[in-house]
């Protein structure tokens, strides 16, 4: 299927093109973050397998660093939600050595 729609094209087919195209749209700068910073652009291992690998290993760095930050960002907010209850009833690290 052609990624650019024609005149002759239905309306549905218009459409079904223009999903396509936002799908794409929304993956390749995933794919190009995964090829800059997770050395996915060129292959070291050797063979199909190696190929397989490589890219196995790239998407699991890509899905680890997101979770992290997702975990850090769970942690500021727990961090901040329990310096404000430590706030509210006076209490303070310093205080308590």
């Amino acid at each position: 299927m052609q990624a650019v729609p024609k005149a002759s094209d239905s309306r549905y087919q218009k459409r079904k093109k223009h999903k396509l195209f936002c799908k794409r749209a929304g993956i390749e700068p995933t794919i190009g973050h995964l090829k800059s910073d997770h050395r996915l652009g060129r292959n070291f291992y050797k063979g199909v397998v190696g190929g397989a690998v490589n890219l196995l290993l790239a998407a699991a760095a890509y899905n680890f660093k997101r979770a992290m930050r997702a975990l850090l960002t769970l942690l500021k907010i727990i961090s901040e939600m329990l310096s404000e209850r430590a706030s509210t009833n006076g209490f303070s690290l310093s205080c308590a050595f």
